[in-house]
């Protein structure tokens, strides 16, 4: 979310975040998971308003999403058709709308969409072992 406040607190491709925490900037505990808690909201909005009803399973609904909030809604539909037209699956994000992603626009929408579902794969497997 692009505050004046935090001008410095810049993504890679000089974008902010409302899922980002800055800790040299952030004046409270309280503001950052407010920023957590309305990023929620965003992913929440785009699944129910542009992916729900897209023919893919669940998983792929939320890295969609996650990747949509990363590079945009408009880059991620040109790199589905792209990836349609190579013939590879247009709604499964790992090994076919990734690979042209990482091509077209690089590797940080990649990374993004790739650590997040690390983060989920480990929160996951926590909740097995307890």
């Amino acid at each position: 979310m692009p505050s004046p406040r935090w001008p410095s607190c810049l993504g890679m491709a000089n974008s902010v975040s409302m899922f980002m925490h800055c800790p040299t900037k952030t004046p409270s505990r309280p503001v950052t998971e407010l920023y957590i808690h309305a990023g929620v909201k965003y992913i929440r909005f785009m699944v129910d308003q542009y992916i729900k009803d897209e023919p893919m399973d669940d998983l792929n609904k939320g890295l969609f999403a996650f990747a949509a909030y990363n590079a945009g809604l408009g880059r991620l539909r040109q790199l589905i058709r792209a990836t349609e037209k190579r013939g590879l699956a247009p709604n499964v994000w790992f090994n076919n709308v990734e690979l042209v992603a990482a091509e077209k626009i690089g590797r940080e929408t990649v990374t993004y969409v790739s650590n997040i579902y690390e983060y989920y794969i480990a929160y996951k497997l926590t909740q097995r072992n307890t």
